[in-house]
């Protein structure tokens, strides 16, 4: 089954709001990534950025907007679509609403030259922050090697 997923970044000031996971079997496990997660029944992607990023980051978004798509495929079978979304003006301050969950607004320069980010959210932070690009990228999983071959899709 392929599942429909989202991710979007809230923008405010010159800073996005992002969240890191303390979860050791994910590939994204204490990197900085965006708020999102899979789109539940009878929602549109829309409605899953709005209850995703209340739900993660304590924030409200009114007008998300589509930057990019990633495909998620791995040879254990998962297949998964991300389309991810920015937010320019998010309302409230940030909660941490989950455990091992951190959240916190972070400059886009600095999240552009940290460590703590995967070399795929990295591409996808300078697409939709920088470039301003719409982006279409598949990122392949091979066995238990937690770093996905990036392929771009320029259609």
């Amino acid at each position: 089954m392929i599942r429909s997923q989202v991710s979007c970044i809230p923008i405010k000031d010159n800073k996005i709001a992002v969240i890191k996971k303390d979860n050791k079997l994910s590939s994204t496990h204490q990197k900085w990534i965006p708020a999102g997660g899979h789109v539940e029944h009878g929602e549109t992607l829309e409605e899953a950025c709005y209850r995703e990023i209340k739900e993660e980051t304590g924030l409200k978004i009114s007008d998300p907007k589509i930057k990019g798509i990633v495909s998620f495929i791995s040879d254990n079978g998962y297949h998964s679509i991300c389309t991810f979304f920015v937010d320019y003006d998010p309302i409230g301050e940030i909660q941490i609403t989950e455990e091992n969950l951190d959240v916190k607004w972070i400059d886009i320069e600095d999240i552009l030259n940290s460590d703590d980010v995967t070399f795929y959210h990295d591409y996808i932070y300078r697409k939709m922050l920088v470039e301003n690009e719409f982006f279409n990228i598949v990122l392949k999983f091979n066995g238990i090697n937690p770093v996905p071959e990036l392929i771009e899709n320029n259609l």
